[in-house]
């Protein structure tokens, strides 16, 4: 048995005799703002 460093590796080896696999990797989107806790002082429900 090879050792095999990682996954990655491993995945493309498995495909490689078929002719491989193209992935489209889509575009990350910016990081959204974290949302703000309530401040009881205002919540009425509280």
């Amino acid at each position: 048995m090879t050792s095999i460093r990682n996954l990655a590796d491993a995945i493309g080896r498995r495909f490689r005799p078929i002719g491989g696999i193209k992935l489209r990797i889509p575009a990350r989107e910016p990081i959204r703002e974290p949302p703000r806790p309530a401040d009881k002082r205002y919540n009425a429900s509280a």
